[in-house]
């Protein structure tokens, strides 16, 4: 196994290099700007594409510029935060619908019962948890009930769970113990709760990856959701099959959303071929798009 000898360079060296490679850069000034303020390691992440291919040392394709490396960039940009917009709504949404169901069914201190949930499930570690982040005072509503209640020991689900993030949400979820509360749940979003699971779980990792300001555009996912028989996607790998349950899950929650309509929008300016996230042609025309 060999040893990385790759030392750091300036920014001048690191549009050098950028020159060696064939990368037109008309304006050096704005270049250097941007190379500052977004890294070199960065941005080579969506030069990739425009790379010849098979070419081992990263030469660029004939006619390649510096913009066309950073609208894919700023493109990119725009739509993970376009995805969040759309995650934030869902994750309030599980978590009103799993609260909501599990208060009334039990107790609002139904977190508090291990046997509601999963014998694989850590409960006191949980709980721990929920002790640890309720009395941090980093929570004012959390605050306010120890500083005016006793017992329980915890606040109710309504309030602990509003610090938990999506990715513990789902896991609360997935370790509840009995089928008829997982079904209940999944109902309130028009699907079954196996599929349910796999929407969550995409999301968790979509979210995780916009939140992290990491590529998505061309991403290959590891975890795919599932889809009733009537849908047929042709890649669960890359952001399309994402795209779709976002879409389900709003046309769910909320009525005359806006989200399709901005995402065709910034798929307009999308300066790489759409199959490279996965749309097939015609897509529009499939699931209620």
């Amino acid at each position: 196994m060999k040893h990385f000898v790759k030392p750091a360079l300036t920014l001048d060296q690191q549009i050098n290099l950028l020159k060696t490679r064939r990368l037109a850069i008309p304006d050096m000034g704005r270049a250097r700007r941007y190379l500052q303020y977004i890294s070199y390691y960065r941005l080579a992440a969506y030069g990739r594409p425009y790379h010849i291919s098979g070419e081992e040392d990263h030469i660029f394709q004939p006619g390649v510029t510096f913009d066309d490396v950073l609208d894919l960039y700023i493109f990119d940009r725009k739509l993970r935060l376009h995805i969040l917009d759309a995650i934030e709504r869902i994750e309030v949404a599980v978590r009103a619908v799993l609260n909501n169901h599990m208060s009334l069914e039990y107790s609002q201190y139904w977190h508090l019962d291990k046997t509601l949930f999963s014998s694989k499930f850590d409960h006191s570690a949980f709980i721990e948890l929920l002790t640890a982040h309720t009395r941090n005072g980093q929570h004012p509503f959390c605050k306010a009930y120890h500083a005016k209640y006793s017992y329980p020991t915890l606040p109710p689900s309504w309030m602990v769970s509003e610090i938990l993030d999506f990715g513990k949400l789902s896991k609360v979820l997935a370790s509840l113990a009995h089928a008829k509360d997982k079904k209940a749940i999944a109902s309130a979003f028009n699907t079954s709760y196996s599929i349910l699971e796999s929407w969550l779980w995409s999301l968790t990792i979509l979210r995780n990856t916009c939140a992290h300001h990491g590529l998505v555009w061309n991403r290959i996912f590891t975890h795919s959701p599932k889809f009733e028989a009537e849908f047929s996607v042709p890649s669960l790998h890359h952001f399309y099959a994402r795209a779709i349950v976002i879409w389900q899950f709003l046309k769910v929650i909320t009525k005359n959303s806006q989200w399709l309509h901005g995402l065709k929008q910034l798929l307009i300016i999308c300066p790489r071929p759409m199959s490279e996230m996965g749309f097939p042609d015609g897509w529009q025309l499939s699931y209620g798009w």
